[in-house]
């Protein structure tokens, strides 16, 4: 979390990224509510079919995160990417070997790609249709969906 604290009596969250530890006795992913995370379900099961985080990083716990965010005002500051790099002091921290997320915008994308990260698997957002066949994930700019991850040595 980046926190703006300018002697207020209440500092000003800036920017986050959340984050849990998964390991291989866990259930694939806690569950989240809302009509959003519901959607994602299903790409998230996709990118990560055939793609298994313990066997590529090589462990069986691993730093797990979502949601890679900063506020628009503060936006061009490098606060994701500092974020980012936090990553790894915080792997470290409780012995584990590798990091790994979902990246759903370009933005997020190019912040973990400049941190080093690899990419495992991409999904694009056309291949997501509803019942009706129009766009589930309408985004623009961005046309798909990345799981990226690094190995900590």
């Amino acid at each position: 979390m980046a926190v703006l604290d300018e002697d207020v009596p209440k500092p000003k969250m800036i920017g986050l990224q959340t984050l849990y530890v998964a390991s291989k006795e866990d259930d694939p992913a806690p569950e989240l509510a809302g009509n959003a995370m519901s959607k994602l379900e299903k790409m998230n099961e996709d990118l990560y079919a055939n793609h298994d985080q313990f066997e590529i990083l090589g462990t069986d716990r691993v730093l797990k995160g979502f949601g890679l965010c900063v506020r628009p005002d503060y936006w061009g500051m490098n606060i994701g990417y500092n974020i980012v790099l936090c990553l790894e002091k915080v792997a470290k921290a409780y012995d584990l070997k590798g990091f790994m997320a979902l990246y759903t915008s370009i933005h997020s994308q190019a912040i973990a790609a400049n941190a080093g990260f690899k990419v495992y698997n991409e999904i694009f957002y056309d291949d997501y249709k509803d019942e009706k066949g129009n766009a589930m994930f309408p985004i623009e700019l961005t046309k798909s969906a990345k799981l990226m991850g690094f190995k900590y040595s």
